[in-house]
């Protein structure tokens, strides 16, 4: 007998959730393992300067040409009413407030009219150092190898109670489709906890999303409500890793897991796993993971043998056996096992 395939993966340290689920991206199916990071996981810094002309340039399309004060002052003698006292008027006379119409942007005084800052101010902190927001990170894996295809990242708040999310904001230096844009890195986070990781260490800029703009979505992301619920296979938090493993592509671990208990999503099983170091009676240790408990039993996940030699195997394991749940015997005693694990390991 062999010991089917699965994939596991590691979670980032403090999650408050994770799910796993099936995507299905121009006819082929990836695992997306997603986990949601508390306020504060991180610190974030952003340096950099604006210039100056940049600056108002943007403030000008973004903000002038919709303002009730940008038009051209000019007078109008085709007009004809009466006033309250039924006196003839025929000529009235508009004048804005704002010299950005004539005179253009570089001479309008702050604040101005509308009541505006400084756009220098306003659009582009020189200096922002703070902890990061609550954030979703997203990795898309290989179903077969488990090895990372892309990564995405978030603002989004978790509510782990109802399992609810709220809306979903941009953050720095990620494009706006979500994926994270490393740069010049040559060497890219190759797991979850890795990006997170990542991402927290290194400085931003603001080529893709202005820091004003953060700013606020830092401020939104906060306040928001979370009304919409979570997709997936969810894990709840504490767990060290995800094992994966799908009705496609590993059928094998998919039917074992679904006949003890083990619910599924669109064809995929994502459930959480602890590290745990199985004793066998004859004093040989393996260490694994071990599954939640379904009916006082758990499933002990081996790594590859060979996955710290062989990158196409670093996130591959052997679902060995089901075992007691170690948590439910008395303390004195060790779980045991059967030499038959030490043998399915070895082949």
């Amino acid at each position: 007998m062999t010991a089917p395939t699965v994939l596991f993966h590691p979670l980032p340290r403090d999650y408050r959730l994770a799910s796993g689920r099936s995507l299905n991206l121009s006819g082929r199916s990836v695992f997306v393992l997603s986990a949601w990071l508390p306020d504060g996981h991180g610190h974030l810094t952003y340096a950099g300067s604006c210039d100056s002309d940049d600056c108002l340039d943007a403030f000008f399309e973004e903000t002038c040409k919709g303002c009730d004060f940008y038009f051209q002052d000019y007078s109008d003698s085709d007009i004809d009413y009466e006033d309250g006292n039924g006196n003839p008027a025929t000529s009235i006379t508009y004048k804005s407030r704002c010299r950005c119409y004539e005179d253009g942007i570089n001479w309008v005084s702050f604040p101005c009219p509308a009541g505006h800052d400084d756009p220098q101010d306003m659009s582009a902190p020189d200096v922002i150092d703070g902890p990061l927001p609550p954030m979703v990170y997203a990795i898309q894996l290989d179903p077969i190898r488990g090895r990372r295809l892309s990564d995405q990242a978030a603002m989004q708040a978790v509510d782990p109670s109802s399992r609810w999310l709220s809306a979903l904001y941009e953050s720095l230096n990620v494009f706006s489709h979500g994926a994270i844009c490393w740069g010049q890195n040559d060497e890219l986070p190759e797991s979850l906890p890795e990006i997170v990781d990542t991402y927290a260490a290194t400085p931003a800029n603001g080529d893709l999303l202005k820091p004003s703009d953060y700013l606020a979505n830092c401020r939104n992301v906060r306040s928001s409500r979370c009304t919409n619920p979570i997709g997936g296979c969810v894990i709840d938090a504490g767990f060290d890793a995800a094992l994966l493993v799908s009705s496609q592509h590993q059928p094998a671990a998919y039917l074992l897991l679904r006949g003890s208990g083990f619910p599924a999503e669109d064809g995929v099983i994502a459930v959480g796993l602890h590290r745990h170091v199985l004793l066998e009676q004859d004093g040989q240790q393996l260490a694994g993971f071990l599954t939640a408990a379904s009916d006082g039993r758990c499933w002990f996940v081996l790594p590859h043998p060979d996955h710290t030699g062989d990158t196409r195997l670093q996130f591959q394991a052997l679902l060995l056996a089901q075992i007691p749940d170690p948590h439910s015997l008395p303390c004195s005693l060790t779980p045991p096992s059967s030499s038959v694990l030490a043998a399915l390991a070895a082949s």
